[in-house]
């Protein structure tokens, strides 16, 4: 992981926060499932292809993706809340996607490389 440079919000989203989000997770994703569809139509993701959800929280952006690209496709989804990618793990399990990752770390100092990633999305990250 690389140095966060946002510690107040990784210690928000670390504590109080995130655990609240996880808890109401289901309304949040069903409140906010149009933009979900609006940031995957902007994508045009493809089959095979690298994609990188900044701010990935508890996992639905990361999963749909997953799901569009298919199996010989990555998605690896980022976000600073331990508790919010918990519960993205659990629920990418639930649903057998092996084209999965998480990581938490924070976006403003991940290493991005070119050319690891095809495309990026972000739903609010």
């Amino acid at each position: 992981m690389a140095a966060m440079s946002n510690e107040a919000e990784a210690a928000a989203w670390n504590g109080p926060r995130g655990e609240h989000w996880v808890s109401i997770q289901g309304t949040l994703d069903a409140m906010m499932a149009e933009v979900l569809d609006l940031v995957l139509s902007g994508a045009d993701l493809q089959p095979s292809e690298a994609v990188l959800d900044i701010g990935c929280g508890a996992g639905a952006t990361t999963i749909a993706a997953a799901r569009r690209i298919g199996a010989e496709g990555s998605v690896l989804g980022l976000d600073i809340s331990e508790p919010l990618l918990r519960h993205a793990k659990l629920r990418a399990q639930a649903e057998g996607l092996s084209n999965v990752t998480f990581q938490l770390d924070d976006a403003q100092t991940y290493p991005l490389k070119s050319g690891n990633f095809n495309v990026l999305i972000s739903r609010f990250g």
